[in-house]
């Protein structure tokens, strides 16, 4: 039922698709537009990454006592996920000119899906991590705070962008991302409380980790309801009376006749 819903807030298209390719007023009696709904899924995933690096920390004690590594060699493995994120903002570049360029050939909610299921995969695995026995659990933790790592460095980038582009700029961008990043904060705030709370009751930290990957979970198949996101900045009428305005007055002063 709550997808059904979901899907009927993403058929809606906001006015966008007017013959004249102007964009309509909405109704009164309209839904929420699609991009309130793209910008909503987005900011579920922002949670989710907040989430996950704020329940790392927390956790170092759970971690060392589960895999038996010393404090220096978490601290590595943290390390390795700030170097991931990096790198994984560093491919969402590469990934965003080749959309541009119509070059891309996995859409961007696709790939966006697919790596929510990848960071629920992470969270996951972290979740289990006491009762992994075929595998090194140092291994295994270093491994999957590598890949979480590249993850959030892909997806907080691409769902930036994306709402950069399907927005007409100026206040309704700074909101849109404003509320992108007010996801993250909040995720980041909850889960160290979560596993205050978990520990506290004798369950050391994974619970917070297995929360964090339904919520990714739902963040996956959310993703495949919204509608597509633009493949390039863009193009409004007012973006087109502002670049005229820039260019009359760029333009040299014609002379007066004497």
């Amino acid at each position: 039922m709550p997808f059904a819903f979901l899907a009927a807030i993403s058929g809606a298209d906001g006015g966008r698709n007017s013959p004249s390719g102007r964009r309509r007023s909405p109704s009164p009696t309209s839904g929420p537009s699609p991009q309130l709904f793209r910008t909503a899924v987005f900011t579920l995933g922002n949670a989710v990454n907040g989430g996950f690096v704020g329940a790392i920390g927390p956790s170092m004690f759970a971690l060392e006592a589960a895999t038996g590594l010393q404090p220096a060699a978490l601290g590595r493995a943290v390390l390795q996920n700030r170097a991931a994120k990096v790198l994984g903002t560093l491919v969402w570049t590469h990934y965003a000119r080749r959309l541009e360029n119509d070059q891309a050939r996995v859409p961007p909610k696709r790939l966006l899906a697919l790596l929510s299921v990848v960071a629920g995969a992470c969270a996951l695995a972290i979740a289990r991590l006491p009762r992994i026995t075929r595998l090194p659990r140092s291994l295994v933790l270093q491994l999957v705070l590598a890949v979480a790592g590249f993850v959030y460095g892909l997806t907080d980038s691409g769902m930036t962008l994306l709402t950069l582009w399907s927005t007409r700029g100026g206040a309704e961008s700074r909101t849109h991302v404003a509320i992108l990043n007010a996801g993250f904060t909040l995720g980041a705030l909850l889960t160290p409380m979560v596993v205050a709370v978990s520990m506290k009751l004798g369950f050391d930290a994974w619970p917070c980790f297995a929360s964090i990957a339904i919520l990714a979970a739902l963040n996956a198949a959310a993703l495949l309801l919204v509608p597509p996101p633009p493949t390039a900045p863009r193009k409004d009428d007012d973006d087109d009376g502002v670049e005229l305005e820039r260019l009359l007055d760029d333009a040299p002063a014609t002379p007066k006749s004497p």
